[in-house]
């Protein structure tokens, strides 16, 4: 584990260095090498040694096996995912609560799992390691069985537009060191859309309420690049029941889908 090995890289303006004065790629191109170095010596006599580094950075792809993805305000857009997903491992969300905060928190622990697997992170690094400890193994076990070729090895797409209104849930901020951020909003449902390296898509969708919820959606295939002249089929992966649930003679067509209390839903949609 390399902290800090992706932070913000200081402007350099000693010009006996030999790159551009301020900036140029100094600082990348050296890292990089040195985690090659750290790389070869790892995994010397045979071993096979994972290197990860402390947040994100495109220039450190190829030279990491991932990167921590602790979005600090997690209501925000996975841009970093939507481009890079299916070319880096990305885990964990960061819960490091205000003490004052934790006992409004402990209804709401689960959501920070869920958001991680919705955005298709391997889950880890919360502080309240024992808290919704179940909770979390069984999005961890749905993510790396029937959830695998999306959530692990997928592209991120732009998710289905929810057509109904759905209720909001507010929690405590996440992260401790941001006092002037006060409480996130986060809508009942959050929901994410993926290609799998088999050209199929997949939909995936979680209820982190304590209430069943309905959600009403348009599916356009031309939006993820998908022909099929006899139409689609959509079929339950998981959890439980699995199997074919519907098919749809046209390109585009609308679903209306409910998802239990804490639970989650993953549809499989592909070319009939």
């Amino acid at each position: 584990y390399l902290d800090v090995l992706c932070a913000s890289i200081p402007p350099c303006f000693d010009a006996t260095h030999g790159h551009p004065v301020g900036g140029g790629s100094y600082s990348t191109e050296s890292s990089r090498k040195m985690v090659e170095a750290c790389r070869s010596a790892a995994n010397s006599s045979g071993r096979k040694v994972a290197i990860v580094g402390e947040h994100y950075s495109e220039a450190y792809i190829g030279v990491l096996d991932g990167c921590l993805q602790g979005q600090l305000l997690p209501d925000g857009i996975p841009l970093f995912s939507s481009v890079y997903h299916d070319y880096i491992l990305l885990w964990c969300n960061i819960l490091n609560l205000d003490p004052s905060s934790e006992a409004r928190m402990a209804d709401w622990f689960h959501a920070v799992p869920a958001y991680s697997f919705v955005r298709g992170d391997q889950m880890g690094w919360y502080r309240y390691d024992t808290v919704a400890s179940e909770y979390r193994r069984k999005l961890a076990e749905i993510r790396m069985k029937v959830a695998s070729k999306f959530l692990t090895y997928g592209e991120m797409l732009e998710p289905p537009t929810i057509l109904n209104e759905l209720p909001t849930v507010t929690t405590p901020r996440w992260y401790s060191y941001f006092p002037d951020h006060g409480d996130r909003r986060f809508p009942a449902i959050l929901h994410s859309a993926w290609k799998a390296p088999d050209g199929t898509v997949g939909l995936v969708f979680a209820n982190i309420s304590r209430e069943a919820q309905r959600a009403r959606y348009r599916f356009n295939s031309e939006s993820y690049g998908l022909v099929a002249p006899r139409g689609f089929q959509v079929t339950r992966l998981g959890p439980g029941k699995s199997g074919l649930v519907s098919t749809y003679p046209k390109q585009q067509f609308e679903r209306d889908d409910t998802v239990g209390p804490m639970e989650v839903l993953i549809l499989e949609v592909k070319p009939r």
